[in-house]
């Protein structure tokens, strides 16, 4: 066999190495048409975060019934001390989005110093079945804040209103 009778198909054999971006959904790829928060402003973010605490805040009861139904607690506690906690907090960062600057900290006479604040890629955060919205605000929201991507993994049982919230920031990013 010569070198002349084999024939190369190289555009087959870089699809079958080079992985595929997209991220799998049900065994299956799916195209994301979505903005990442890296390279959106500090002002959009905030106004996505702000429409995500909105959106929280609009499905307040529904929420807490859920939050009752996987842990047990009373309905009054999840929407008096869990959602209001979150809610707070979205805004919180929201609002915080145009604020947080580069610093250029006082080091000594003879050196510089300059801090930036940049994303550090994908953050996981796990979300435990006792209190599941806790790290809702107070870690998806500086997450997505700072440019970040978030994986959020519930715990051992799927937790409903966890993954409902963290859907509703999906959404509003868009």
């Amino acid at each position: 066999m010569t070198r002349s009778d084999i024939t190369t198909d190289w555009k087959a054999m870089a699809e079958m190495v080079t992985p595929d971006p997209r991220p799998l959904m049900h065994g299956k790829r799916v195209d994301v048409n979505v903005d990442t928060f890296d390279l959106i402003s500090p002002r959009e973010r905030g106004e996505a975060l702000a429409a995500w605490a909105d959106a929280v805040e609009a499905e307040r009861t529904e929420l807490a019934l859920l939050i009752s139904l996987e842990t047990g607690k009373p309905i009054k506690d999840a929407l008096e001390i869990d959602l209001r906690g979150v809610v707070r907090a979205i805004r919180w960062y929201a609002q915080l989005a145009d604020k947080l600057h580069g610093d250029h900290p006082d080091v000594g006479r003879n050196d510089v110093a300059l801090v930036s604040r940049v994303p550090v890629g994908v953050v996981g955060i796990l979300l435990p079945w006792h209190f599941p919205l806790s790290p809702v605000g107070y870690d998806i929201a500086p997450a997505l804040l700072l440019g970040n991507s978030v994986v959020v993994k519930p715990s051992g049982g799927l937790l409903v209103s966890g993954a409902k919230t963290a859907g509703n920031a999906s959404a509003k990013a868009r």
